[in-house]
């Protein structure tokens, strides 16, 4: 009976973390893209006045689209990798309750 409480905590729990998670990577995502999407709004403001500024604003528009995708793709791995853990647990909990 102990156990059977225990794992419907644990179920609970489980539900909380991987919403959090969702939240936070989709938070974290948003934040790389505003900081992309302002990084474009920059070079575009100055590029009539300095073309050196231009080759480097593209760079770091480079690195910046690099950064993203990579926080983007990472994000959406973590999320994957969770639900992965998540059905562990329910498999757990599921075989547990039949013994």
């Amino acid at each position: 009976m102990f156990y059977q409480h225990q794992l419907i905590g644990l179920e609970v729990r489980s539900r909380l973390v991987f919403r959090a998670l969702s939240f936070f990577y989709l938070a974290a995502g948003a934040f790389g893209a505003a900081a992309l999407i302002s990084l474009v709004g920059s070079i575009y403001n100055v590029s009539s006045l300095r073309v050196g500024f231009t080759f480097f604003g593209v760079l770091g528009l480079l690195f910046g689209t690099a950064g993203v995708t990579g926080l983007v793709v990472g994000c959406t791995m973590m999320v994957q990798e969770t639900r992965l853990g998540v059905q562990g647990l329910r498999r757990e909990a599921q075989h547990d309750a039949k013994n």
